[in-house]
């Protein structure tokens, strides 16, 4: 066989299955030596080492058909080679059929188990091609761990398959950043190393260089150390020569690497995600994060580029952000507002030491660092050293409204946060109300509670309405400086021109380019800027409805004015249903571009009568539908995430329902039954078992429960914050929408000029609903009177607590005029007037004001059914070890005499460990002789005598029991439940591993748990 002009090549073959044929493997002996050959039906499995470094491998060749029931067979197969072999590659050929998103999820979740990485193709993205090359497809893969190089796939010519070259290819892309860790700063020595080198920003990043260098390389001989150590002693203990002192021995050796985990962590947790630090899996994603990072190349004019990537990122990027050359503003419109003496004296203030400490402490640790890498953690950790170098750094910007090159990433930051913190006080004077974006008291959803009811009007009108929806292209990388020093200068100049951007390409930064327009995202002054821009679209707005150039909407009885609604770059313009008005509103769209930069997407198609596409009902606005069934929407939503997404099962699925949408019973079952069928695993076209009650997850933690809470407590508390809201913003633009459809109404429950169906009659009915249940009363809501002049006194307005009707007695009785006006008169002077404005009160809380959290946990205390419970969650451990104590506490594990009561087979109902008792919970965590073991060695470790033999109940109730201190009761309560989790792993591990090995380590591990828990 010839291989590249080699002779010498080896290779391994399976024999052939039908016309399937069969498996052929190849490899070149002088690099890799072959130990043995074994296989199933459709894999090839070759042992051996590679000869350069020794290092043994198992390469696995892969025909994967279609039987899924071959597939799962394969799967766990080749993880056990992975573990017994060390490193795994295999190549994997697919049978293609119709796609199953179920074969996809399995096949996924089998690449995330086995810890293994689907390598991206260079080159092209399919590997088998149909001679007319109408059919594309994706044949062929390599799973491999970290050890495997990247693939390069090579041009196919008359063969249907391109074949797959794996290849070691190193790149260097330049120079890597320095990188300042976090857990640097925890060092003892680094104040006084900051302080000795803070003259110079290079000479302090050499010396923690170096200093960092060092001490991981001690780091790593001491853990090394450490691990000969523990190997030594588990060799005698193995032989059986185990004595007091050598388990003694063990377990300061444990707690010493522990320690030495617990101080690595903090430098592996900020390079890699999420994860357990001392996990397979956490490693694995560290470095398949890596991995996918990489860019190999790119496509320029449909040729594949691998060199001068950086360049090339240059270049493309510093064209993006070449200076606009806008349209100028000859005239200043009469509408933009402006700021009185006061307000204009804070914005020009001088900074103070304390202002710029608060804000420092305000700005996230670890967010955002700059290419140097300082975080906010640094100033906080040396304020006393660096803090008058600070101070002298923002005196120099006030004077000369400056920031020089090439300062620390962190200073540039504190700048525009500085600002953004004072125009934050007084952006509401200048902008219009229909902006709803970055202001206090606005909320994303108010736009869209007013389109709902100016549709729902115009439908029972009879009319129609032209609404006319804005995308925005990038808008914040298009926005033109110029428009925006014409309306505030100075200091917003140097913020602006201080932007300098680079472009990373795989770890390594291209030389710094000006950026000349555009703004940063997630820079705090960005929003406000941008408001400030959008603000000028608005008075174009105006004024050309002044002029008559466009035609507004007059709403409700009193003829309210709403022609077009802002949320950051997100707008609807409303108005006459007219060609001529669509036009104008082009045309002024188009001005603004001009003199702005800010773009907005066009369709060609209509571009030369509308410049926008036609849609029908429902669209979306803000990302949520505008009059559709929203139950439906997120219904689907939720069968999307129902089996991917991990976070569908806590409260936060609560905050996905459209707030003003009242959920019929049915529908709450089914979100419900989705939310039980993720919680317990079930996977898509599987049922698992649900071994506790639903209303027991549900229910609030101080109760016994998870605390996942209820959606349809959720979906009410969150209804009566809009009914709180309307009471408490009576100058809002949606407030006054609701007013004009619904009339003058000061209370939810006074709005009875027929609500109707629309979102806000639905919040009205919720409201209605509360009181009947008793509930939420509407005496609830409260109105504190303090001067008296911004309050209306209606029937059932409540005045000092008692509703004002009740404090003037009936004027007839039983067919007699007996009204006593003076006594009641006396009895209404009796409330004095303050000097404080009239306020509401929410009577549930001590501060008298909302908390959705608070009107959740009323509801749930009455609608809900009572949960008679004695489980106290542990914040010391995991939700997932509270979660493990529920089940264990209810005896609702899946034991095996559980099992065969919910009517599953097993083989045997007797204990794994044991093999003589049935296994139900007292025996496996009590009377079994390894946990009577494990108790015994945990009561020695405590000092006290652990009631391991009496019911569990009484177990996890016993640290309570005692009377001793609070930190010795919650350390008990940790061992305790660790010792229960501890032996219910290795029970897993004995019955579905086989692997009983360890029994004399089941304390030990105990030991280390609680360690990394408590320290």
């Amino acid at each position: 066989m010839v291989c590249g002009g080699n002779y010498n090549f080896d290779f391994a073959t399976s024999k052939s299955r039908g016309r399937s044929g069969g498996i052929l493997s190849i490899w070149d002996p002088t690099v890799f030596k072959k130990h043995s050959v074994s296989g199933l039906e459709n894999c090839l499995l070759v042992e051996g080492e590679w000869v350069f470094n020794e290092v043994k491998s198992c390469m696995v060749n892969v025909y994967a058909l279609q039987d899924d029931r071959k597939k799962r067979v394969m799967g766990p197969f080749i993880e056990n080679y992975e573990y017994e072999t060390g490193i795994l590659c295999s190549f994997w050929r697919f049978q293609c059929g119709t796609f199953s998103q179920l074969r996809a999820t399995n096949f996924n979740n089998f690449i995330i188990d086995a810890g293994l990485f689907d390598i991206p193709m260079g080159g092209f993205n399919f590997t088998r091609v149909s001679k007319n090359g109408e059919k594309l497809k994706k044949l062929d893969r390599f799973l491999v761990l970290e050890e495997f190089m990247d693939i390069v796939l090579i041009l196919t010519t008359i063969s249907d398959h391109r074949p797959i070259l794996l290849k070691q290819e190193g790149r260097d892309y330049g120079p890597l950043p320095f990188k300042m860790l976090n857990s640097w700063m925890e060092r003892e020595d680094f104040n006084s190393i900051v302080s000795n080198c803070w003259g110079s920003i290079k000479q302090l990043k050499n010396v923690f260089k170096v200093t960092h260098g060092d001490r991981r390389r001690g780091l790593l001989d001491q853990k090394q150390h450490l691990e000969n150590q523990l190997e030594r002693i588990d060799k005698i203990i193995d032989g059986g020569g185990t004595t007091e002192s050598l388990i003694f021995e063990r377990r300061e050796i444990v707690q010493q690497m522990l320690e030495l985990e617990k101080n690595d962590a903090s430098y592996l947790l900020q390079k890699g995600d999420q994860g357990d630090d001392n996990t397979k899996f956490f490693h694995t994603m560290l470095k398949r994060k890596k991995r996918i990072l990489v860019i190999n190349g790119i496509k320029v004019d449909g040729d594949w580029i691998t060199d001068s990537l950086t360049l090339m990122f240059f270049d493309f990027y510093k064209a993006k952000f070449q200076k606009f050359e806008g349209v100028p503003i000859l005239r200043r419109s009469q509408r933009f507002n402006s700021l009185d003496s006061t307000q204009v004296e804070t914005l020009e203030a001088r900074f103070t030491m304390e202002v710029i400490k608060d804000v420092v402490w305000s700005c996230g640790g670890e967010k955002s660092p700059g290419p140097d890498s300082f975080t906010f953690v640094f100033p906080k950790k040396n304020w006393e050293c660096v803090k008058f170098d600070v101070m002298a750094f923002m005196n120099v910007f006030f004077d000369k409204a400056y920031i020089p090159f090439g300062c620390n990433s962190s200073f540039i930051t504190l700048i525009p946060k500085v600002i953004a913190s004072r125009l934050a006080l007084v952006i509401d004077s200048v902008i219009s109300f229909e902006k709803s974006a970055f202001v206090k008291t606005s909320q994303i959803l108010d736009g869209l509670l007013m389109v709902n009811e100016v549709i729902e009007w115009y439908k029972k009108k009879n009319k129609k309405l032209l609404i006319f929806k804005i995308d925005f292209e990038k808008t914040y990388h298009s926005l033109c400086w110029d428009y925006l020093y014409q309306i505030w200068k100075g200091w917003i100049r140097a913020c602006l021109y201080s932007e300098k951007a680079y472009v990373m390409v795989n770890g390594s930064p291209s030389k710094e380019f000006q950026l000349e327009r555009g703004l940063r995202q997630g820079d705090p002054l960005s929003p406000f800027l941008f408001i400030f821009a959008m603000e000028g679209l608005h008075v174009a707005l105006e004024d050309s409805k002044d002029e008559g150039f466009l035609y507004d909407v007059a709403l409700g009885s009193n003829n309210f004015i709403v022609s077009h609604i802002f949320y950051a770059n997100d707008v609807l313009l409303l108005g006459k249903w007219d060609k001529m008005n669509l036009e104008n509103m082009v045309m002024v769209l188009n001005c603004f571009f001009m003199v702005s930069g800010v773009i907005y997407n066009q369709v060609e198609e209509m571009a030369r009568v509308t410049i926008c596409a036609p849609v029908k009902l429902p669209f979306k606005y803000l990302g949520l539908p505008v009059k559709d069934n929203t139950l439906m929407e997120i219904e689907n939503v939720v069968y999307r995430w129902a089996f991917h997404a991990s976070f569908l099962c806590s409260w936060v699925v609560g905050v996905i329902l459209h707030v003003y949408v009242s959920m019929p019973v049915q529908r709450k079952k089914m979100l419900e039954s989705l939310r039980a069928q993720f919680f317990w695993g079930a996977e898509e076209g599987s049922i698992k078992i649900h071994w506790v009650a639903w209303d027991l997850v549900i229910a609030p933690k101080d109760q016994g429960g998870v605390g996942i809470a209820s959606l349809e407590c959720f979906n009410y508390a969150l209804l009566q914050k809009w009914g709180w809201r309307f009471l408490t913003e009576p100058n809002s633009m949606w407030h006054k929408v609701i007013i004009a459809f619904h009339g003058n109404c000061s209370h939810p429950h006074f709005g009875r000029s027929s609500p109707g169906n629309g979102v806000w009659g639905r919040i009205i009915k919720s409201w209605d609903i509360m009181n009947d249940k008793s509930v939420i009363l509407y005496s609830t809501a409260l109105r504190k009177i303090g001067d008296g002049n911004s309050t209306v006194f209606l029937e059932g307005l409540l005045v000092w607590r008692h509703p004002f009707g009740s404090l003037v007695s009936s004027r007839c009785r039983d067919g007699f005029y007996v009204w006593n006006w003076s006594r009641d008169l006396h009895e209404v002077k009796g409330g004095r007037l303050g000097m404080e404005e009239d306020k509401w009160w929410w009577d549930f809380d001590d501060d008298n004001s909302f908390s959705v959290k608070a009107t959740r946990r009323c509801i749930e205390q009455i609608l809900l059914p009572y949960v008679d419970c004695i489980m106290i969650w542990n914040v010391l451990l995991p939700r997932k070890v509270n979660i493990f104590i529920l089940h264990v506490l209810y005896d609702r594990l899946p034991l095996r005499t559980n099992l065969v009561t919910k009517g599953i087979d097993v083989p045997s109902i007797l204990c794994p460990l044991c093999c003589s008792n049935v296994e139900n919970l007292k025996h496996l965590f009590g009377e079994c002789e390894i946990a009577a073991r494990t108790w015994a060695s945990v009561s020695q470790w405590v000092e006290m005598q652990v009631p391991s033999h009496l019911c569990i109940s009484i177990l996890l109730s016993w640290p309570k029991s005692l009377i001793i201190t609070k930190l010795r009761r919650e350390l008990l309560q940790v061992i305790v439940q660790t010792t229960l989790l501890v032996l219910w792993k290795y029970r897993n591990n004995v019955l579905f591993r086989n692997n009983g090995k360890g029994k004399e380590m089941i304390f030990n591990m105990v030991e280390s748990k609680c360690f990394y828990v408590l320290v």
